[in-house]
């Protein structure tokens, strides 16, 4: 949410920057929201204070969540025994839709996964062995399935993705990760 209110912010300076006439002529364009909008000063001001937004959003949005994930099809993966170990992280629970990833890129616009898209698909590694998926998609469902390497370092990537502390109950498994981080930054 940080990042998210620190690009937003970015934004807010940049289209304020822009000419008058391209302020107008973006002002013109069709609303394609169903909802009213929230002045730019104000969602900015409900950044400010991060822990206190999502803390006040978690109550409001569990009843709502809940019963989406709830009604989709789950499975918890156990990795073979040949398979790296799952990690964690400060921020464990991931959601994204895989094929919208693999045609636009990761992190493009239309590629941000939501619960109603059917390719959708939610990790949370409960262990270093077994991990939460869910998904509309899948073809197991409430059953304990092993999973090969590709898919624990794919639900890794996942976990490591976006966040900040990483947790992994073998050092060896961390340092490789973080080599790896570290040697896609340098480039």
């Amino acid at each position: 949410m940080a990042d998210f209110f620190k690009r937003l912010e970015e934004h807010v300076t940049h289209m304020r920057g822009l000419p008058d006439r391209v302020k107008q002529n973006l002002a013109k364009m069709p609303n394609l929201s169903s909802g009213e909008g929230i002045p730019a000063d104000e969602f900015l001001k409900m950044g400010k204070d991060i822990g206190s937004l999502h803390t006040s959003l978690i109550p409001e949005s569990i009843p709502e969540l809940a019963p989406i994930i709830f009604d989709m099809k789950w499975a918890f993966a156990i990795r073979e025994a040949d398979a790296p170990l799952f990690i964690t992280s400060d921020n464990p629970f991931k959601m994204v839709n895989p094929v919208a990833e693999a045609e636009l890129g990761v992190g493009r616009i239309g590629s941000m996964p939501g619960l109603a898209q059917k390719d959708v698909e939610v990790t949370l590694p409960l262990s270093s062995d077994i991990v939460l998926l869910c998904g509309w998609q899948m073809s197991h469902d409430c059953l304990y399935i092993p999973v090969p390497k590709e898919t624990v370092e794919d639900v890794n990537r996942r976990t490591q993705r976006h966040s900040r502390t990483l947790v992994a109950s073998e050092k060896e498994q961390l340092e490789q990760i973080v080599t790896r981080i570290n040697s896609r930054q340098a480039k």
